[in-house]
Parts: structure tokens; C-alpha cells; sequence
């Protein structure tokens, strides 16, 4: 018998040990956890997290920020990390264009 079935979790990383009671479980912490070191940094501190979630719950009791404010952080921080070059020439445009737009009428 393996340490899956002693612990009454039948699905085990194969990797780190760790134990789950469903595949799909054991398919995220495979996917998303495994060895894997914490992605998600918070814009106000050095706190970093797995999930998106626990960044939320840090954001709303740590700094106070009410769900609105939360949303646009964590909005904000998936752009970053997903977009950085693209959402950098945007904000270019962006600047560029506010800053000509009583030159352009």
C-alpha cells in the first residue's frame, strides 16, 4: 500500500507526496502549485501569493482597501503580469493622445 491509501486521500503527487480526495484536486495542485514558488505580488507591499483570492483577503484586511478598490488592484496586477510590454505602448497612447487632443480638433 502507498501513503495515498493510508491517509484516505487516494489521489497523491506523484512529485511532492501531497495527498487529495479528488483528481481534480490533485490536477490543479499539479497545474498550479507544485514547486511552483507564489506569482502574485501585491502593488502595496512585498506580500506575494498564489492565488488571486488570497491576494484579495490581503488586500481588503492588511490594507483596508473596500471590493471596488480590490477589484481594480487585482485587474491592474493581472495586466501587469500578463501585458507588461502591451499595457506599457498603451499607456504611451494614451498619454500621447490626451496630451494632443486640443491639437487634433
Amino acid at each position: 500500500m502507498t501513503n495515498f491509501q493510508f491517509s484516505g486521500r487516494p489521489y497523491g503527487c506523484q512529485i511532492c507526496g501531497k495527498c487529495y480526495l479528488t483528481a481534480t484536486s490533485l490536477k490543479r495542485h499539479v497545474r498550479y502549485e507544485c514547486q511552483k514558488k507564489s506569482e502574485i505580488q501585491c502593488c502595496l507591499c512585498d506580500h506575494v501569493s498564489r492565488y488571486n483570492f488570497h491576494l484579495k483577503q490581503h488586500l481588503k484586511f492588511v490594507h483596508k482597501l473596500d471590493d471596488e478598490t480590490v477589484d481594480n488592484h487585482i485587474l491592474r496586477i493581472k495586466l501587469n503580469s500578463k501585458f507588461k510590454k502591451t499595457l506599457g505602448e498603451i499607456n504611451k497612447c494614451a498619454a500621447f493622445y490626451s496630451s494632443n487632443e486640443d491639437s487634433m480638433i
